[in-house]
């Protein structure tokens, strides 16, 4: 079953954190979460994440904030214009 066809969203997240900070969010949530690596690391651009998903890029940005100041991502500048986001474990 870990053939990469699957994602699996935790309780907490779905049930306790999808909550605070809606469902947009949850929705860029999870496409990070279908792209991370082993590290729970990945290092799309927001104009990717805004196209895949059909939003617009500063609401993006916005879930992005949301997603961070929740604890559920951690965003790191690699450079001017490269960012990488990890997730974070949830309790």
């Amino acid at each position: 079953m870990n053939d990469g066809a699957w994602l699996w969203v935790t309780k907490t997240v779905m049930f306790q954190v999808a909550r605070k900070v809606g469902l947009t969010s949850l929705g860029v949530y999870c496409l990070l979460a279908a792209l991370v690596d082993r590290a729970q690391r990945c290092h799309p651009s927001q104009d990717y994440l805004a196209s895949t998903l059909g939003l617009s890029r500063s609401t993006v940005s916005r879930a992005l904030m949301l997603l961070e100041a929740s604890g559920l991502v951690r965003k790191d500048k690699n450079s001017r214009h490269h960012t990488s986001y990890t997730l974070l474990k949830t309790r």
